[in-house]
């Protein structure tokens, strides 16, 4: 513990403390110096209040039950108090969970006996709101990703992407170096070709690309999150080991083919059609807005395989390499001028093996994808609006008017200040759905929540950026005006801003008892207290 927090001297203020059954709340604190113990927090509640004087006191009468993933603590025992925060330490073998366990947000629960269930609902009560439950801090792994991400973006892409954004594309061999630092599998097991990361891991780093350059961003957002993870989630073995592998590796580039001319946030109008053939199937069509169909490599692509349904019900999820498909047209856009965005048509067989997932409910798999890639858009838009922001910032501090840099003026400030407020509130949202994913939890409201702020925020805080900078910030000698030109997508791809409202509130108008879906349904409180 740390020095100024000793133990309490009085056995007064012990028994404040240490008045109740046995009973507790353990999680792994810190490493002890002899590299043997791990150091857990423990609340603590004892009958025998002569035990709470010594400097070591046997946890007896605590069983230890576990939560799915962690093992049980054995023999653990008091080694010191820390009563202000209303727990105390004790040492555990390291049979307990290793420190890098504890990264993960791991933790033990100690129930009291038999006789003691009766209180457990106020048990549960006192820990949850006596102990700390979120965690702000990124792992090691974590920020060694993110360190990485960051170096590679300022080295490779940002000195760069002013002129990709002139030329309207990046160099393919960018995808190689992405692939050869394991950037395009972060979240991908290492026995398919990936970096074995977790999902929040991967959303740093298209935070840190996107700060480089949004259409850089972009084109690894889609081949992960709208390919490759839609594969793994879906697909059978076989269909894992055969198309996952290469995306990981990047021998390929992911695209995601949903959106047709006639069907954009009404996902369910697609004319596109698959029909059973000798051997497989017929898949007919064409798809608008499809971000890298012209590198090459592989579509997830949707087709409608019963003719009689004009409903979502219907539609089929396909694997399909894109030499099945023709580009028909690259489209020229607003800003992500680096990422290319094409049309597509169609007219092809494909095996049997190629549909993912089960017929007719290919908008589930779709609706899954787009959870999860709102996420990674939303880190999109942080990343955006962090580059405006440093411009601004650095902007600033060097430009005199009246004397004085315009930093020292308060309406400058207060931009700054508000700018500075909302990017870290974005970053918030965006880090707690992808954690909430990572915990296989349900991350629809709140991947909803992420895009909708983040990428409303990213366009509100790139035209205060150009706003500070006045002129210069209209002109392509400053690299504002293309951040938000790229902002403004956010609010329109992977589901409208629209959408993403409908979505929260059909989530809001679903609950039941107080717990909403996302929020963490299997526990007995409201979680919006523990923020």
């Amino acid at each position: 513990m740390p020095k100024d927090d000793l133990a309490a001297p009085h056995t007064e203020e012990r028994c404040r403390l240490l008045a109740r059954p046995v009973t507790g709340v353990m999680w792994p604190a810190y490493e002890r110096e002899d590299h043997d113990h791990v150091g857990c927090a423990l609340m603590r509640y004892r009958e025998d209040l002569s035990a709470a004087g010594q400097r070591s006191v046997p946890a007896n009468g605590v069983s230890v039950r576990t939560k799915p993933e962690l093992a049980v603590l054995d023999d653990p025992r008091i080694v010191g108090e820390e009563p202000r925060r209303g727990f105390v330490v004790v040492a555990v073998k390291r049979a307990a969970p290793a420190p890098r366990d504890v990264l993960r947000g791991s933790f033990l629960v100690a129930a009291a006996s038999a006789q003691d269930e009766g209180h457990e609902k106020e048990r549960d009560r006192l820990h949850l709101s006596s102990l700390p439950v979120v965690d702000f801090e990124l792992s090691p792994e974590q920020r060694e990703i993110q360190t990485l991400a960051r170096e590679f973006a300022s080295r490779e892409i940002e000195p760069n992407a002013a002129e990709w954004d002139r030329n309207h594309a990046f160099p393919r061999e960018l995808l190689g170096r992405l692939a050869e630092l394991g950037l395009l599998g972060v979240c991908i097991p290492e026995d398919y070709g990936g970096a074995g990361a977790d999902f929040l891991s991967y959303v740093l780093v298209l935070e840190e690309l996107s700060r480089g350059d949004a259409g850089v961003g972009v084109t690894v957002a889609v081949h992960t999150s709208a390919c490759t993870l839609p594969i793994l989630q879906f697909g059978t073995e076989e269909q894992i080991a055969r198309f996952v592998p290469p995306l990981a590796r990047g021998d390929g580039i992911g695209c995601f083919a949903l959106t047709e001319p006639g069907s954009g946030s009404d996902a369910g109008a697609m004319t596109s059609s698959a029909v059973r053939v000798d051997g497989g199937w017929r898949l007919s069509g064409a798809k608008q807005w499809i971000t890298n169909a012209s590198f090459g490599g592989t579509i997830l692509l949707f087709a409608r395989t019963d003719a009689e349904s004009k409903a979502a019900r219907g539609v089929t999820a396909f694997i399909v390499d894109t030499d099945d498909i023709e580009v028909t047209r690259t489209e020229e856009k607003l800003g992500l001028n680096s990422s290319v965005t094409n049309d597509i048509a169609f007219d092809s067989v494909v095996e049997s093996g190629r549909l993912l997932g089960d017929e007719g409910h290919g908008f589930r798999v779709a609706m899954a994808t787009l959870d999860g890639g709102r996420i990674g858009i939303a880190a999109q838009a942080v990343g955006i609006a962090q580059a405006a922001f440093d411009v601004a910032l650095a902007y600033s501090r060097e430009r005199m008017a009246f004397g004085q840099p315009i930093s020292e003026f308060q309406a400058i400030q207060h931009k700054l200040a508000n700018m500075s407020m909302e990017i870290d509130a974005a970053r918030l949202l965006t880090y707690r759905a992808a954690w909430l994913k990572d915990e296989g939890r349900s991350h629809t409201e709140a991947g909803a929540k992420a895009k909708l702020f983040a990428s409303e925020m990213a366009r509100r805080q790139t035209a205060e950026a150009i706003q500070v900078l006045g002129g210069y910030g209209y002109t392509k000698e400053f690299p504002v005006e293309r951040y938000y030109r790229d902002a403004k997508v956010t609010e329109i791809y992977e589901g409208t801003s629209e959408i993403q409202r409908l979505v929260i509130a059909r989530s809001l108008l679903r609950a039941t008892s107080g717990v909403r879906p996302g929020h963490g349904a299997s526990r007995a409180h409201d979680t919006r207290k523990d923020v």
